[in-house]
């Protein structure tokens, strides 16, 4: 069981699907997370959340909770999209959330990604996709929207290769969290 660290759910329980590749993102992670943004001007509030590999979808949840307007998570897995449609149930935000079962390659290759103003993926840490999920974003999101990619080392030092502007990169416990925006053309 899992709490929500911030906004009007503050405190609300979160069930976690069941399973050993669910590895949900800390509370001191998920504040830190929101802090930054905060520091770099993004507007949580009234955002529209594209959370991939969504897991327990506990940051679109943070986000929500924080005032965004909606967020879509996509996830490949019927259990853990089934965990946080009943999550989405108990805390009230059913209406603001939009479940797709689909691997993040397939939906990024047909999303419509200027529809989001920030992006959070964590896949499974020996996940081999990064440079091709992050591609795929960085060439469709706005230019003021912001990428957030998680994972257990650094990562996009080389992000004009993306062409990215890596903003900032944090680390809480054994997580790095990578923050990306689209470079100017």
């Amino acid at each position: 069981m899992l709490r929500l660290t911030g906004g009007y759910l503050k405190g609300k329980k979160i069930d976690c699907p069941p399973g050993q590749d669910i590895r949900p993102t800390s509370s001191k992670t998920r504040q830190g997370l929101f802090n930054v943004l905060f520091s770099m001007g993004v507007e949580v509030e009234g955002s529209r959340i594209l959370e991939l590999f969504a897991g327990t979808g506990l940051i679109s949840f943070e986000a929500i909770s924080r005032g965004a307007a909606s967020a879509v998570l996509v996830d490949s897995s019927s259990s853990s999209l089934k965990v946080i449609e009943s999550n989405a149930s108990t805390t009230g935000i059913k209406d603001k959330v939009t479940l797709v079962k689909q691997d993040a390659e397939a939906f990024l290759s047909k999303a419509k990604m200027s529809d989001f103003d920030v992006v959070y993926l964590d896949p499974p840490y020996k996940y081999d996709g990064y440079d091709r999920v992050v591609k795929l974003l960085i060439s469709g999101i706005r230019k003021d929207a912001i990428v957030i990619a998680e994972s257990d080392r650094e990562l996009f030092k080389d992000a004009n290769d993306y062409g990215a502007e890596l903003v900032k990169i944090k680390k809480w416990g054994k997580s790095f969290a990578h923050f990306l925006r689209r470079k100017d053309v």
